[in-house]
């Protein structure tokens, strides 16, 4: 198992203890809010939760995309790309 499985683990464990105090809960928020603005990662704010619809609508052009690539009218990124554009952004390391 890896050590990132392991520390998410622990993390997840030692919330459980403190889960119903909602002032050290508080406070966890607001740190873990703190290191994702350091990162420069999207907030819920600037990513709000999205609607079924909104969803649904998302797998529907999936589908078209994966279609349309199927028959050879769309040409997909490459994995290469794919991850170099996820380290760039800062999800991948």
């Amino acid at each position: 198992m890896s050590r990132t499985v392991n520390v998410s683990a622990e993390v997840i464990r030692q919330l459980g203890y403190i889960a119903d105090d909602d002032s050290s809960m508080e406070k966890v928020l607001d740190f873990i809010k703190k290191l994702v603005a350091k990162r420069g990662l999207p907030s819920l704010e600037e990513n709000p939760v999205r609607t079924k619809e909104e969803i649904l609508a998302g797998f529907d052009r999936s589908l078209k995309e994966l279609r349309l690539n199927q028959e050879g009218k769309l040409d997909f990124q490459s994995w290469e790309d794919f991850r170099d554009e996820l380290q760039e952004e800062g999800y991948l390391h």
